[in-house]
């Protein structure tokens, strides 16, 4: 079976003890990659949403990619611009491939190639980031 896994930036973010900010979102997240690829099956997809939520101060909160993964920024009363909604047709593409066919890279409904997104390696954590700028980036590693 085929995983798709990701959080929003800062998700679930606690401050330990010491003063530490960390992302218990995101370390979950890649602590469940690198437990589904030790059960044996394929390297996921991890992806960050880093979309500061226009309208407030509520940054990209847990689920504000939703209206994104689904193409419904227009039912939200937040005031999207025109890279909201070319944005999230990007990210209706790259999860459309994933449900075709288990990898989210080929191209878009324009042609257009899309930034490569490489599995989940758990040596070299990294995510497809979608925000502004679309692309591979590192996670963090908390001890």
């Amino acid at each position: 079976m085929d995983l798709l896994v990701g959080n929003t930036t800062g998700e679930f973010t606690i401050t330990r003890s010491d003063g530490t900010t960390v992302p218990e979102g995101e370390l979950g997240n890649i602590a469940l990659a690198r437990t589904w690829i030790d059960a044996g099956n394929p390297r996921p997809f991890f992806y960050q949403f880093d979309v500061q939520m226009p309208g407030d101060d509520a940054g990209a909160f847990h689920s504000s990619d939703l209206w994104f993964t689904f193409n419904s920024l227009h039912t939200c009363w937040r005031p999207f611009s025109g890279w909201h909604y070319e944005l999230s047709n990007t990210m209706c593409d790259y999860w459309a491939n994933f449900m075709r066919t288990g990898n989210p890279n080929n191209t878009s409904h324009s042609d257009s190639p899309f930034a490569e997104w490489t599995a989940f390696d758990p040596h070299k954590p990294q995510a497809m980031r979608f925000g502004r700028k679309i692309g591979m980036q590192p996670l963090m590693t908390v001890d």
